[in-house]
């Protein structure tokens, strides 16, 4: 009796440890780099949960790493700013998490967690966002963020690989044309109301802000500037149509500083001047500033 007590102790025992065992395991190694990629001093994590503190009476944000994924949340006691959270669950080589298609914040946090999946292989994340972005709008296969819509639900299950490697096919081919802004209708013939749109795509970041009398973009490219900035902005004139933008679209055929009547260009303009049209740092990246139309004083 005493032995059989014993061996029913014994297997108890080795029972508990493995249940013990499974509610401790550990995060596996590529969870753990986005983890830390996400919660890095800098990251966009890390600025937003800034944000919220110091704007924000009685609102923190966390990140919450466990075996099974990541729970990014809103912690709030003020009634402006809605509690939230969403968790991000590992399954296979991504992370997985369904979300409503109007949850603009669970966007933003998907939006993060993208950006920590390329730090976590190397990656530039702006350069990576932009390379994921041209393969959503035009459709080709994307085999690092996918996303199916569920109209019935109205949610959309989104997955990111976080594990690579990040190989960036067809990078160097990316151009923004006239007919494709155009087509995705991401900019069209401005008026008299100031007008303030961004795109994303491959290697150009471009920032466009005016009205019909002048615009003024901010184009960026991963690297030096070449053709492929030239590209968009020509691309951006020919669609916005500011005054005096057929003049600009003839004369403005390589990328040069200059000031003539219509149109003023400063190459490889410094972070000062570029943080005065956007808040956001490109590491990697070189800037041009060129307005078009009425130009000041």
């Amino acid at each position: 009796m005493k032995k059989m007590s014993v061996r029913f102790a014994l297997m108890v025992l080795a029972l508990a440890l493995a249940l013990c065992a499974t509610a401790l395991a550990d995060p596996s190694e590529n969870l753990q780099k986005v983890y830390d990629a996400l919660t890095a001093d800098g990251s966009a994590f890390s600025q937003s949960a800034a944000m919220y503190a110091e704007y924000y009476e009685g609102v923190t944000m966390e990140a919450v790493l466990d075996d099974a994924g990541i729970t990014i949340a809103v912690n709030s006691e003020n009634e402006y700013v809605p509690a939230g959270s969403w968790t991000f669950t590992e399954e296979g080589n991504a992370l997985t998490a369904t979300i409503d298609k109007g949850d603009y914040v669970g966007s933003s946090m998907l939006s993060m967690l993208l950006s920590a999946s390329a730090e976590a292989q190397g990656i530039n994340s702006t350069l990576f966002n932009g390379y994921v972005s041209a393969l959503t709008m035009t459709g080709l296969e994307n085999k690092y963020f996918t996303f199916e819509e569920d109209e019935a639900a109205g949610t959309v299950k989104c997955s990111i690989d976080i594990v690579g490697p990040y190989e960036l096919e067809g990078l160097e081919d990316m151009v923004l044309t006239e007919d494709f802004l155009k087509e995705q209708s991401l900019f069209e013939p401005l008026n008299d109301t100031y007008y303030s749109h961004a795109v994303n795509f491959g290697k150009i970041s471009l920032i466009a802000n005016g009205n019909a009398d002048s615009v003024t973009f901010l184009v960026l490219e991963y690297g030096e500037l070449d053709d492929k900035a030239l590209a968009a902005v020509i691309s951006a004139a020919k669609t916005l149509q500011p005054k005096g933008w057929e003049d600009f679209v003839a004369s403005y055929t390589e990328l040069k500083d200059a000031e003539e009547a219509g149109y003023t260009a400063v190459l490889n303009a410094d972070e000062a001047a570029v943080k005065e049209i956007i808040e956001d740092s490109f590491d990697g990246y070189s800037a041009a500033i060129i307005t078009v139309g009425e130009i000041a004083e």
